[in-house]
């Protein structure tokens, strides 16, 4: 059976499209990893909620939802958690009376750290949506343990591209 030409075009076209839809989306860039992997830890670790910050993250779409979501259900790094909690002993040293006890102090600045850590996670998982993005803030909503966190694990629900 030959082909018209009109059907040899279109044979030709499709197997042109074919390499195409079926390559793997492209590798993010070193480059790329570096700046991501900044802006998350800029993002999770500071004190005050910056609309740049969460920009800097978001702008970096799918790229970093699996290192949020992580963040989400683990919280800090045991390095990370280690500095912060140095960091609160010596704060505790520099108190002139201190009204508890080192290990309450410590435990409960850790404690909301550790909760501010996984709020930033939830927003910016809500900031960055996706299907991913959702299903990990649904599942923490039930797994959060601190009120703070169900809250704004709904408010991030509520709010999820």
């Amino acid at each position: 059976m030959a082909l018209t030409v009109r059907q040899a075009a279109v044979l030709l076209a499709l197997a042109a499209a074919v390499p195409s839809a079926l390559a793997q989306p492209e590798k993010p860039s070193i480059k790329q990893t570096e700046q991501a992997t900044r802006a998350l830890a800029t993002w999770l670790e500071s004190d005050d909620f910056d609309p740049h910050r969460l920009a800097q993250v978001t702008r970096h779409g799918q790229l970093v939802v699996p290192s949020l979501i992580a963040a989400l259900e683990h919280g800090p790094s045991p390095a990370k958690r280690e500095l912060v909690r140095r960091s609160l002993d010596a704060d505790y040293d520099a108190l002139a009376r201190p009204s508890r006890a080192r290990s309450d102090f410590v435990q409960h600045y850790m404690a909301n750290f550790e909760a501010l850590y996984r709020i930033r996670a939830a927003q910016a998982l809500s900031a960055t949506g996706g299907p991913a993005a959702r299903t990990a803030l649904e599942a923490w909503v039930a797994k959060a343990e601190r009120d703070d966190l169900r809250t704004a694990t709904r408010q991030a629900l509520e709010k999820i591209k």
